[in-house]
């Protein structure tokens, strides 16, 4: 808080996030409190202050704005002088932490700006664990209450529109970066927050070889795939894993080609200036048509979830050239049922229309599998043409079935300077 105090703009404070005290009981000019129940108190009495001298405290919070300067140097300079008589505690320590609870995020806000941090839970305000390079251990943050942490959220989610009330459950949402946040309630055992950071390493192709989550000739194979307007479906476990492998993909479209992509946000980034990326609820139908109504030569929908699924898929192969779809799927045949069952929501056919016209859609699916460590590896690549069969395996090392897939060897004979021995 105190480096963003110094460096961001002065916004307006905006309405009170905190319901204002009562104005008829005047706020005392100092706490009597032990130094363990200072914060706490010191948290409630800097919101009933702020009210009594007619400060408006921030309903939200914007990483990237930062603190007002003045209104957080008048509270800071409040709080230090309220708990200023209480021994065993750092008056000014406190302070400051008191002020980044009322007009930011708290613990949050600290823990938030450390880029190497992938995952935040919340368990209580003094149990906050931390996940850095697959490893979690618990932080040193805390906040100072369950009051504090409730706010916090509240103010994160509140900065993109999702509101947080007495009768709120659950709540979650992206923050502009593709920091997921979801909110538990007391209501359902909580509070809780739990934090997903998005994972942006920009790998590509021939760093996801070196990794060994696949080989050259998947990798060559793939490639082709995008740039010659193939259907893909990629499925996995584990989301971050998703992001990485469709990002490695999208980076080998031409220059010139016009993408779309749909994703939940903040996860991918156009592979051109050519290309935009559209962040919003990936299952909603409204918005894959409006998508389509961009003329995207090539469109991606990253994590597909139910209404919408069979209408981008339908387009793909067909009034746009090829793309890409994500699904979380623990095998090839549980991809196709999931994607069969969200396209079953758009539709009045049969389920064996559904899956024929998935079987004729897509081209090719890729299953990963994710581990505990960290590292992923792709265990199949499956040719779909009508049945699905094995076209590389990466289970036991990485091998070839031997069988080059329809649309490749058409590829061939129409020109393409493609290896027909990758299959091998």
């Amino acid at each position: 808080p105190g480096k963003h105090a110094s460096a961001a703009p002065e916004p307006a404070p905006a309405a009170a996030a905190t319901p204002p005290a009562d104005r008829a009981t005047p706020v005392p000019s100092t706490i009597t409190a032990t130094a363990e129940q200072a914060p706490a108190e010191l948290y409630r009495w800097l919101v009933a202050y702020a009210a009594e001298q007619d400060l408006s405290l921030p309903a939200s919070y914007n990483m990237e704005s930062g603190l007002h300067r003045d209104l957080s140097t008048t509270l800071k300079g409040a709080a230090a002088a309220a708990v200023d008589g209480i021994s065993g505690i750092d008056a000014e320590a406190v302070a400051e932490r008191a002020v980044a609870e009322v007009l930011a995020a708290g613990a949050l806000s600290e823990l938030l700006g450390d880029s190497s941090i992938e995952r935040i839970y919340v368990n209580a305000p003094d149990a906050i664990w931390i996940t850095r390079g697959g490893d979690t251990t618990r932080s040193s943050a805390e906040f100072s209450g369950a009051e504090a942490m409730v706010d916090g959220a509240r103010r994160l989610l509140a900065d993109r529109g999702i509101g947080v009330n007495g009768t709120t459950a659950f709540a979650g949402g992206y923050l502009a970066d593709g920091t997921r946040i979801h909110f538990t309630s007391g209501q359902s055992g909580g509070p809780f927050i739990t934090v997903d950071r998005p994972n942006k390493s920009g790998a590509t192709l021939e760093d996801l070889v070196e990794r060994g989550a696949l080989n050259e000739n998947m990798a060559a194979y793939l490639r082709t795939a995008v740039q010659l307007g193939r259907v893909i479906v990629v499925s996995s476990n584990d989301l971050d894993t998703r992001f990485e492998f469709i990002a490695a993909l999208v980076a080998n479209l031409e220059e010139h080609t016009r993408s779309v992509l749909l994703e939940s946000g903040g996860r991918l980034a156009p592979p051109n200036d050519c290309s935009i990326v559209i962040n919003g609820a990936p299952g909603n139908d409204e918005l894959v048509g409006q998508i389509l109504r961009m003329c995207p030569d090539y469109l991606v929908a990253a994590d597909t979830h139910g209404v919408g699924t069979l209408e981008a898929l339908g387009a793909m192969g067909n009034s746009i050239n090829g793309g890409l779809v994500g699904v979380d799927a623990e095998s090839p045949d549980d991809a196709l049922i999931r994607l069969a069952r969200q396209s079953a929501l758009s539709t009045t056919a049969s389920s064996t229309h559904i899956e024929a016209m998935l079987r004729d859609r897509i081209d090719l699916l890729v299953q990963i599998l994710a581990y505990s460590d960290g590292t992923f590896r792709v265990t199949q690549v499956m040719d779909v043409d009508g049945d699905m069969q094995e076209t590389f395996s990466g289970f036991d090392g990485f091998s070839g079935s031997g069988q080059t897939p329809r649309w490749y060897e058409n590829a061939i004979s129409l020109g393409h300077q493609l290896q027909p021995n990758i299959f091998d």
